[in-house]
């Protein structure tokens, strides 16, 4: 499967399932299909590498340095997330509208599935996917620094696609900043740790404070 292929289509099943089908549940799961199953059948059916090796090679092993990396650069996002939104909730967020659209997306209702699938599905899944899949795959043509910026610049790019309708403009596009920044932070994480775990964490956390300032301020 072509690079553009794997950098471009998870842009796309956000885009069909937002912005053209207008449902939660929907984007979920062409979102979250694509991240899961193009790794798992490359490397278990097309490369036919044992799953213990593959799981080796997505540095899917704990290491001790990584995983405090993670906890506390995670707590940092997590404040960092959370303190400006409580601060200027006002400024940020048309509450009413987001309502509305978190309503006609099929978003409302039990949070509790919501809150599982955001901060634990999520952060495994896309850093699976960007900061070990396709990170791999782009070494083949680029440096490493070099792959870390084209997986946080397409890992940035699908967050557009949420942002424009979740916050006043033109803070959606302020808001690529810092997810970009992310993007190269838990790149280079999983580099210099040779593990995914770090930036799974933090990644985690990371969803954790979005998923705080939804329940507080915007439920």
């Amino acid at each position: 499967m072509g690079i553009w292929v794997l950098l471009i289509v998870p842009t796309v099943t956000i885009g069909l399932g937002l912005q053209l089908m207008h449902s939660v549940p929907i984007t979920f799961v062409l979102f979250y299909s694509w991240l899961l199953f193009v790794p798992l059948i490359d490397f278990l059916f097309i490369q036919k590498v044992p799953l213990d090796e593959a799981i080796k090679q997505l540095g899917l092993h704990p290491r001790k340095n990584s995983i405090a990396v993670g906890v506390l650069s995670g707590i940092i996002f997590g404040l960092i997330i959370v303190i400006p939104a409580s601060i200027l909730t006002p400024i940020l967020f048309d509450i009413n509208e987001i309502q509305q659209t978190l309503a006609g997306w099929g978003f409302s209702g039990n949070k509790g599935w919501l809150i599982l699938i955001l901060v634990l599905v999520n952060p495994l899944l896309e850093e699976l996917y960007w900061r070990a899949y396709v990170y791999q795959k782009l070494l083949r043509k680029v440096s490493s620094y070099a792959a870390i910026g084209w997986t946080a610049l397409f890992y940035t790019t699908y967050h557009l696609l949420s942002l424009i309708t979740l916050l006043k403009w033109p803070f959606p596009l302020i808001a690529l900043l810092p997810v970009f920044i992310a993007g190269l932070f838990w790149g280079y994480l999983t580099r210099r740790s040779n593990s995914l775990i770090g930036s799974v964490i933090c990644h985690a956390l990371a969803d954790g404070g979005i998923m705080a300032v939804y329940v507080l301020y915007l439920s």
